[in-house]
């Protein structure tokens, strides 16, 4: 297309272009449209625009270059369209793009392009958005407020998304004005956060289907209120068939009484006893085991316990008969001390003078009958390291031991040494010893 082409036609309001070979648009392409509404060059071979271009019809209120070969554009190109309320910029090849300038745009298409992420920069100026497209590109995820700035986009869509698998927290914040949100065939996207939404109980239409959620999170949608199941009133239409649910007791407590508000038939996956049960017809009271689970957890349970008690058998039993042995060979030291020490028939059966339980513990020491000076018998014992002697004595013995005991002169209190001993006392075979402190003799 020549410049100067529409140099007279200054009442001109629309002008289609479409389904033509264009392949460029010159500077001054557009020059004499100053009243200029609607411009069509869709299905065209565009791959280059001037910048400046439309400097010339800044009175656009829509501007249409959907399928074309357009993959980039300068920053200027659409700046002086600030009247700009309808772009189309759908089925080209644009990596990314700036919206800078387009403050009364409401509608965006960028549907069927290669973009690859949410620059939320490149955004933000469109504050009197009402409807974004974005289905079709090649997101792998939507991150923390990628839609910063949109504060009045009522419809997004992101359908048929091939590389989305996952959503993070906070990604729609911002979007208080949102009533649509269509996710519908991201055949890869399994997990939505559940506080992806700051203003999720503001929603009218929720499309969901055709996707990899395995999980509808409780808190994506506000359902609850003071403690009590509600359904969202503001919700018209709900769609989640078409993905692997998987019905655990979490998803069966709120989304059975949420679908009876719903003509849907949203079926389970998994567990394998619930596939492709209807889950409105579920009761929220579950578990997650079947019944077949649940009588080989309970076999299983029995077995452990029988296995417990017969480990403790077999401890029991290698441990008494330690026990045993330890109380026979007690029991024969026992009687073999009881044999040696009490040679007397009555006191072997005495229980008053038994002592054997306490000598159990005690070393057993052999006794032989020895006759003193005395003419009683007593038996042998040790001698420590001092000299000392010590024995076992039996109450006979010791009787006729004190009987036979010699007495011996009481020293007197005093410290000194007398210097002479009482005659009664004196013998000839006693020898004083006057270098002790207390009176020594000595036969």
């Amino acid at each position: 297309m020549e410049p100067l082409s529409f140099p007279e036609l200054h009442s001109l309001q629309e002008l289609i272009i479409s389904d033509n070979l264009l392949t460029n648009l010159l500077p001054d392409t557009f020059v004499g449209l100053k009243n200029l509404q609607r411009l069509n060059l869709s299905n065209n071979r565009l791959h280059t625009i001037a910048e400046h271009v439309f400097d010339d019809v800044s009175t656009l209120n829509s501007l249409d270059l959907s399928h074309n070969n357009l993959s980039t554009m300068g920053s200027d190109t659409l700046v002086s369209l600030t009247s700009l309320k309808h772009l189309d910029l759908s089925s080209n090849s644009f990596i990314d793009l700036s919206f800078n300038g387009l403050n009364n745009l409401q509608y965006l298409n960028i549907s069927h392009n290669l973009v690859q992420r949410i620059v939320p920069s490149n955004y933000r100026s469109l504050s009197l958005l009402r409807e974004l497209d974005l289905s079709s590109n090649q997101m792998m995820e939507l991150t923390t407020s990628s839609f910063d700035g949109l504060n009045s986009l009522e419809i997004l869509q992101m359908t048929n998304e091939p590389y989305l698998h996952s959503i993070k927290l906070n990604a729609f914040s911002g979007l208080r004005s949102l009533r649509k949100l269509n996710l519908s065939s991201c055949h890869i996207l399994e997990k939505i956060d559940e506080n992806a939404f700051e203003y999720g109980d503001r929603l009218e239409i929720l499309d969901l289907s055709n996707c990899q959620l395995k999980r509808l999170p409780q808190k994506l949608v506000t359902w609850t209120k003071f403690n009590k199941l509600y359904i969202n009133f503001s919700l018209k239409s709900l769609h989640i068939s078409g993905n692997p649910l998987h019905c655990d007791c979490e998803m069966l407590s709120f989304l059975p009484e949420v679908l009876q508000k719903f003509p849907i038939n949203a079926t389970c996956f998994t567990p394998p006893w619930l596939f492709d049960k209807n889950i409105m017809q579920l009761s929220e009271n579950c578990t997650t085991l079947n019944e077949s689970q649940l009588s080989i957890a309970i076999i299983g349970a029995s077995l452990l316990f029988l296995t417990i008690l017969l480990l403790l058998g077999i401890c029991i039993s290698r441990h008494f008969p330690l026990r045993n042995k330890f109380s026979s060979n007690k029991y024969r030291t026992r009687n073999k001390c009881r044999s040696q020490l009490y040679s007397k028939p009555f006191l072997i059966t005495s229980p008053i003078n038994d002592k054997c339980d306490l000598l159990s513990e005690q070393t057993c020491y052999t006794t032989t009958n020895h006759s003193t000076s005395n003419g009683f018998s007593r038996s042998t014992g040790l001698y420590d390291d001092e000299g000392y002697y010590s024995s076992v004595m039996f109450p006979a013995e010791y009787n006729a031991y004190e009987r036979a005991r010699p007495i011996y002169p009481i020293p007197p209190p005093a410290a000194t040494i007398p210097q002479t001993l009482p005659k009664s006392y004196a013998d000839d075979n006693f020898r004083i010893i006057s270098e002790y402190p207390v009176p020594i003799t000595e036969l």
